[in-house]
């Protein structure tokens, strides 16, 4: 179940789910939420913790967790590889096996979605190899070079 939340003002927000909107404003006391939704006011008591904020209300838990947009940056996987974010296109290839790169460096750039994702170095390092051309049509979570970690 994905809901967006976009703020109106100061405290009003917008929720939006399926087509379907309503106007949400509301206060924290403590542990308890007192929310207004759609001029009705409701109470939940709530819980945070490192997985995001549940609400407690009528018998039933929501779970909420702060969405974050894929950057675009593959992480190294446990053997050093990189693996493409999603299904998408390479657009440049800037690196070729045996080169050294720092830390940031950008290795491929690739297309999905018609946005550029930038596949950088998470440290200085050396490419052992490299899995795909310019114009390359990958899979997402396809292996795209082999790096290796500067020691």
């Amino acid at each position: 179940l994905i809901v967006q939340v976009t703020r109106v003002e100061a405290d009003q927000y917008l929720m939006t789910h399926n087509d379907q909107s309503c106007v949400i404003s509301g206060e924290l006391q403590g542990n308890e939420l007192i929310a207004v939704i759609d001029g009705h006011r409701r109470r939940a008591a709530c819980a945070a913790d490192d997985s995001g904020i549940t609400l407690f209300a009528d018998g039933e838990s929501l779970v909420f967790t702060a969405w974050q947009p894929d950057p675009g940056e593959a992480a190294p996987e446990s053997g050093g590889g990189f693996t493409a974010p999603m299904h998408g296109t390479i657009v440049e290839v800037l690196v070729e096996t045996g080169a050294s790169v720092k830390a940031g460096d950008t290795l491929i750039i690739m297309e999905a979605m018609k946005m550029e994702h930038a596949i950088k170095a998470p440290s200085a390092g050396v490419i052992r190899e490299v899995f795909f051309t310019k114009g390359d049509l990958v899979d997402g979570g396809s292996e795209l070079l082999a790096f290796e970690p500067e020691t």
